[in-house]
């Protein structure tokens, strides 16, 4: 069997399901030598969130989580505990979650130092780990299962939601990009729904059909309550605003995965798993002004 370039590897992995499980189950058993965090390169990151003090955690297949300074300087790379790491969250309480594909559960770390703590939240091959505003930790399944559990690991509430593609939390409620079923793969509808997960299957409040764009992940802005987005197979970063319009475009040098928000130094990091890197964007001006390799 020929070897594939990590390039390769990257790419087809963000856009099969398939070949991107084949992945991960080939980061996990590849013996990984980690290095000093300065000499540590990202290796296939998807994951990307920022914390309170505009630290910044990127989550790689390849590598664990390698966290950088306001400053954008690398600080340390987490690994113990990581299995296929393809989502990181900060909880307001700086407690760092890890997506762990191929241990299908989720990881917490405390803020200071690292350390691992004993808990781990049982799921079925996360995808996405994303935490409210009261520590309350939503994780979606790769069975389609989207979960809600306590801030001492207890499973809350459950819905399912059929090709779930992205999690976004506001202040009250979950809201989620769904793939419309009835639609052609060439041709998917992408509907918003507003889900109050604590109300089970019964949360579904409302959903809109949206044409013009292919979610990957979002993340919403906190001050204008619009929802920042990647779209992987356009290759653009997009602004939605409350009616469902893409307002603002940018075109990343690279197709993009994972997006996080710095809205205090008005920043917005993309991941960029092909280029191994993460470009950062100005809030304001959409300028790129850094990039994290």
């Amino acid at each position: 069997m020929k070897s594939l370039s990590m390039k390769s590897a990257a790419k087809s992995a963000v856009k099969s399901a398939f070949v991107w499980r084949s992945l991960l189950m080939l980061a996990a058993a590849m013996p990984l030598t980690l290095a000093s965090a300065s000499a540590q390169n990202l290796s296939v990151p998807v994951g990307v969130a920022v914390d309170a003090n505009s630290n910044i955690y990127v989550a790689s297949v390849f590598g664990g989580v390698t966290v950088y300074g306001p400053n954008l300087a690398k600080k340390a790379t987490i690994t113990p505990g990581i299995d296929g790491a393809n989502s990181v969250a900060i909880g307001p309480d700086g407690t760092i979650y890890v997506a762990n594909n191929i241990a299908s559960s989720i990881t917490e770390y405390s803020p200071n130092g690292f350390v691992q703590t004993s808990l781990t939240i049982p799921v079925s091959q996360p995808t996405q780990v994303v935490v409210g505003a009261y520590n309350e930790v939503y994780v979606v399944g790769g069975n389609g299962i989207v979960s809600m559990f306590d801030p001492l690991g207890g499973l809350r509430s459950q819905v399912t939601v059929v090709d779930t593609e992205t999690l976004v939390i506001t202040p009250k409620v979950a809201q989620f990009w769904v793939a419309n079923q009835n639609s052609s793969p060439s041709a998917e509808v992408f509907e918003m729904f507003t889900i109050d997960i604590a109300a089970g299957a019964n949360g579904f409040l409302a959903g809109a059909p949206y044409t013009n764009f292919l979610p990957t992940r979002a993340v919403a802005n906190p001050k204008s309550g619009d929802t920042w987005m990647t779209d992987f197979t356009n290759n653009h970063v997009l602004r939605i605003n409350s009616a469902g319009n893409a307002v603002v475009k940018i075109t990343p040098a690279s197709p993009p995965y994972g997006i996080a928000l710095d809205t205090t130094k008005q920043r917005i990091f993309v991941t960029e798993p092909e280029a191994n890197e993460v470009e950062v964007f100005s809030l304001t001006t959409l300028q790129r002004i850094g990039l994290l390799k």
